[in-house]
């Protein structure tokens, strides 16, 4: 019986059906170096945390937050602010208007709190400065009046404060 290679011709039929028995065998056994090379290399692969997409979609979250961020912060103002006139005018229309302020406002005021409170005296506002605004102009002098005094107050704390130090 004659050996036989893979690259070898065969013309005997005998001889032919040997070497197509193995070589499956053969050709498996050829792979088994590159295979043991990627098991050495396999956990020594580099993996990037921050590629290109990762860093667009942070950068993206990041822009998204600070947005929310300063709208939070600029809503908060913008009710502070608010609160402080409503309060100003409701001491003002005590102070100043009270027999107003008892047959037209207080009442419509009875058993509201918090903002439903805020609400309705915002909406009285806005009506007394359409079916009075004469009234309203001098309501609104006497807010800016109180808003200065509040102001030169609040300077000549901090410099009384500062020149005790």
């Amino acid at each position: 019986m004659q050996q036989v290679s893979l690259g070898q011709t065969v013309t005997d039929g005998t001889d032919m059906a040997i070497s197509t028995f193995y070589q499956p065998l053969i050709l498996s056994l050829e792979g088994v170096g590159d295979a043991a090379e990627g098991e050495a290399t396999a956990f020594t692969d580099s993996i990037q945390f921050l590629d290109p997409t990762i860093t667009t979609m942070l950068g993206i979250f990041s822009v998204v937050i600070f947005i929310l961020v300063a709208v939070k912060v600029g809503t908060d103002q913008t009710d502070e602010a608010i609160q402080k006139i409503l309060i100003e005018f409701e001491d003002i229309m005590i102070q100043e208007y009270p027999q107003r302020w008892q047959k037209e406002i207080r009442p419509e005021l009875v058993n509201l709190q918090g903002f439903d409170r805020q609400q309705k005296l915002m909406q009285l506002m806005e009506g007394l400065q359409q079916t009075d605004p004469q009234f309203m102009n001098r309501v609104q002098r006497k807010l800016k009046e109180n808003s200065t005094t509040d102001n030169n107050n609040n300077n000549n704390n901090k410099s009384d404060s500062s020149e005790r130090n």
